[in-house]
C-alpha cells in the first residue's frame, strides 16, 4: 500500500471519528489528483509563487 494513501486514510478515519466535518490542507499542484481521489477539492486560487493551491 501506498504511505501517503495509507496516512490520508488514517487521518479521514480520526477526522470523521472526532466529528470532524471540514478539513483544509494545502498541497504541491503536482498532487492535485492525489487529493480529488478523497474528495477534496481546490478552494483557493494558485499561489503561484510557490505553485501551492488550498483544498478542503
Amino acid at each position: 500500500m501506498n504511505v501517503g494513501k495509507a496516512l490520508m486514510e488514517k487521518l479521514l478515519e480520526k477526522a470523521k471519528a472526532k466529528g470532524i466535518k471540514k478539513l483544509y490542507l494545502d498541497s504541491q499542484i503536482k498532487a492535485i489528483g492525489f487529493y480529488r481521489k478523497f474528495g477534496f477539492h481546490e478552494c483557493s486560487d494558485i499561489l503561484m509563487m510557490q505553485e501551492w493551491i488550498i483544498f478542503q
